[in-house]
């Protein structure tokens, strides 16, 4: 794992980090998306930080952001994009079918 990276993921004591751009509508939706579900996050700008963004994209081969991270257990999980998120929470919230709360903001 990227030393700059690794260190942001184990510093940001929240459910979720993300790599994004204060641009990209994929990223808003996932923030907002994390609120709605209730779990913490934090967003790290990599346009601010052009190693940053390399390194997360060297440590991922993710090109996109936003690049999420599940920082709940002990060692951080690359999820991927937003849709990798929408439905990684769809399966750990509605255990892969349409119901719970999830259904209820999102329609799936």
């Amino acid at each position: 794992m990227s030393r700059r990276v690794n260190i942001l993921l184990q510093k940001d004591k929240v459910d979720f980090v993300l790599f994004t751009t204060s641009t990209c509508p994929f990223c808003h939706k996932a923030k907002n998306l994390l609120s709605q579900s209730k779990l913490s996050w934090k967003s790290h700008d990599v346009r601010k930080n052009q190693k940053l963004q390399m390194e997360v994209i060297q440590m991922t081969g993710q090109r996109t952001v936003p690049a999420v991270f599940d920082t709940r257990g002990e060692t951080p999980q690359f999820i991927g994009g937003f849709d990798d998120l929408h439905e990684f929470l769809r399966i750990e919230f509605g255990g892969g079918k349409k119901k719970g709360f999830l259904a209820r903001f999102f329609g799936f």
